[in-house]
């Protein structure tokens, strides 16, 4: 209803121009430490939270993907279209042949399990969790539906502007031109996906991998929508790859991701200063909702301090960042 109404694309729309272009490089931090963690590049630490792992250079699993990563550079560098796929590709084939003949340890290949087709008991479910809804559970119920809203349209919205700068699709003010098509697209899938019981259908931020590789129009989401009804029947072959080199393509684009950065202007303490907490807190708090949250309440907070008035920021950004600290108060324990 609020994307068919225009009140969606109207919310993003109101995001400063400094958060807009800094989400790009947030996301790609994010997928930096997703691809790097299921690397095994890098490890959780109870004293600096994360650091590289103590047994690096006797881990076959991250030295596999090491230099599976390296060949996805060399071919990238190289210009060879599909780059990302081949270096993939590749990985999983030395995973196989080196488990094949006995070198390398555990590489933790797949297993290939027979694969079940059965939805019955997940559609309509959602009808489930109404029953008995009394009064007193009924606030509860709505703060849950709240916060999954905000998080899928926050999370949506910096996925769009991430991915769409990445393309070259943003305008000089950080606006995606017709931005209301995908939206709607998006708004359906989660939608129907939930109503059908399905995870979360939504806009994801490994699309950039594809879109790093030249997909850049509707017939990119026409042929990977026949491909995914495809592979149905495929699913055994994908489930295949090894997880840590179906990452080492996260690990490339969140590092082209970062080129972003270059469109803030950074001299400007009202630019840097949400842009800089985007950025920092997406990987930090593993959320993108999170960390426009940080930009959007600290944009109008430092420009209408350097400007000397309230009427600096528009009463759409303020809104947003009053929004985002009852967000916040509610999701983090003050409710």
């Amino acid at each position: 209803i609020i994307t068919a109404a225009g009140w969606r694309d109207a919310i993003i729309a109101a995001i400063p121009k400094p958060v807009k272009f800094s989400v790009g490089a947030g996301i790609g931090l994010f997928l930096a430490i997703i691809g790097l963690q299921a690397m095994q590049v890098i490890t959780a630490d109870a004293a600096t939270f994360v650091t590289l792992n103590p047994n690096l250079a006797a881990d076959p699993i991250a030295l596999l993907s090491l230099l599976g990563l390296l060949v996805t550079f060399v071919l990238y560098a190289r210009g060879v279209k599909g780059s990302i796929v081949i270096g993939i590709l590749a990985t999983t084939v030395l995973a196989y042949a080196l488990t094949a003949v006995g070198i390398g340890g555990d590489l933790a290949i797949p297993e290939i399990a027979a694969t079940s087709y059965n939805i019955t008991p997940l559609v309509g479910a959602f009808v489930g969790g109404l029953t008995g809804l009394s009064s007193a559970s009924a606030f509860g119920f709505a703060l849950i539906v709240f916060t999954f809203f905000f998080v899928d349209f926050f999370d949506t919205a910096g996925t769009l502007i991430g991915t769409s700068q990445l393309g070259g699709f943003l305008d000089k003010k950080g606006n995606l031109p017709e931005i209301e098509k995908p939206l709607m697209a998006d708004a359906i899938g989660t939608t129907v996906g939930g109503i059908l019981g399905t995870s979360t259908v939504t806009t994801y931020i490994e699309s950039a991998t594809g879109i790093e590789e030249g997909g850049k129009t509707g017939m990119v989401a026409l042929v990977v929508g026949v491909l995914f009804l495809a592979s149905i029947v495929a699913v055994p072959i994908a489930a295949a790859v090894p997880l840590y080199a179906s990452h080492v393509a996260l690990v490339l684009v969140a590092i082209l991701m970062l080129r972003g950065v270059t469109d803030i202007d950074w001299k400007d303490v009202t630019n840097s200063v949400p842009a800089g907490l985007t950025i920092l807190m997406m990987p930090l708090t593993f959320s993108i909702a999170y960390g426009i949250a940080a930009g959007l309440i600290s944009y109008p907070i430092v420009k209408a301090a350097k400007e000397g008035s309230l009427n600096a920021a528009t009463p759409a950004q303020w809104g947003l960042a009053v929004a985002f600290v009852i967000y916040l108060y509610v999701t983090t324990g003050g409710l």
